[in-house]
C-alpha cells in the first residue's frame, strides 16, 4: 500500500482487490494521536473502492492508515499484509491532509 496526499476538501479514492471470491466489505481507517477519520464500501466482484471526502476542517497533517477487508465466512484481513513486516514490526502507510489553499485566503 502507497503513501498518499490529499488537500482538505478533496476526495480520496483508495481501491481494494482480493484475489479470491468471498469478500464482502472493506473499511479504512486513518489516525494520528488526535485524530481520525475513514470509510468503508462494499466488494463488487474482487474489487472495493474506499471513498473518502475529507472535510475541510480536518486537521492537516499525517496519518498513519490501514484496511479491513471482511468475508462472507466472517474472518477479516487487515492490510497492509503483516507478513512482509520486518522485525515484528510494521509501519503502516500514510495518508498526508495538506491545507486547502483557496484562492485569496
Amino acid at each position: 500500500m502507497d503513501d498518499e496526499s490529499i488537500r482538505q476538501g478533496e476526495t480520496l479514492r483508495l481501491s481494494v482487490t482480493v484475489e479470491e471470491a468471498g469478500a464482502v466489505s472493506a473499511e479504512l481507517f486513518a489516525y494520528n494521536d488526535t485524530d481520525d477519520f475513514g470509510s468503508d464500501a462494499e466488494f463488487e466482484g474482487l474489487v472495493a473502492v474506499l471513498t473518502t471526502t475529507i472535510p475541510e476542517d480536518q486537521p492537516t497533517g499525517d496519518y498513519e492508515y490501514y484496511i479491513r477487508v471482511f468475508y462472507d465466512d466472517g474472518t477479516s484481513d487487515v492490510l497492509p499484509d503483516s507478513s512482509n513486516c520486518d522485525d515484528g514490526t510494521c509501519d503502516l502507510p500514510i495518508i498526508t491532509v495538506c491545507e486547502l489553499n483557496q484562492p485569496g485566503s
